[in-house]
């Protein structure tokens, strides 16, 4: 369970939203420390959206290089995204991105630096990036979305990669 940040030390809800959300969290939970994530890919799309944006829920926020890889696949595969202003929900939006925001979401989750598990604090997964992808399903076909989605996880699997390359080389 994520933290209250204005009550430190208890959880932020007392019980998950469903089934499913418990499901999910118990299953992040039960399988960080013998796969901790270090990167996380959320693909949302939303149908009261005509631009999307991204969503940067990890340490880097707004400044994770990948976000920025994200935005620019999304615009080279044509989905209109927002890239200032403000969310419906009056997140602040630069560059097409969204830093880290408190939503209680299995994306915060994923980023969490700490848990709350059975009443004590334990370290949570910490994934360094965690990115979620807004994408206007009103604004673009079936078919394009696809289409940008496998291009948006091509590009980012070819930096991921590159970048685990460099760091097996530094070693």
């Amino acid at each position: 369970m994520l933290l209250d940040p204005s009550a430190p030390g208890l959880a932020r809800a007392k019980a998950p939203s469903s089934p499913e959300a418990a499901a999910i969290t118990a299953y992040v939970l039960r399988t960080m420390s013998t796969y901790p994530p270090r990167y996380s890919i959320d693909l949302h799309e939303d149908d009261k959206l005509d631009r999307g944006y991204v969503y940067s829920q990890g340490e880097l926020g707004a400044a994770d290089p990948l976000a920025h890889e994200a935005v620019d696949a999304l615009i080279s595969s044509g989905i209109p995204l927002k890239l200032d202003g403000q969310t419906r929900f009056a997140e602040q939006i630069e560059n097409g991105i969204i830093g880290p925001v408190t939503d209680s979401s299995i994306d915060e989750l994923m980023s969490a630096r700490e848990v709350l598990v059975d009443g004590s604090i334990e370290p949570g997964p910490a994934a360094t990036t965690v990115l979620v992808f807004e994408t206007p399903s009103r604004a673009a076909s079936f078919d394009s979305r696809i289409n940008a989605h496998v291009a948006l996880l091509r590009r980012l699997i070819d930096r991921i990669g590159t970048e685990a390359a460099r760091e097996i080389d530094s070693k």
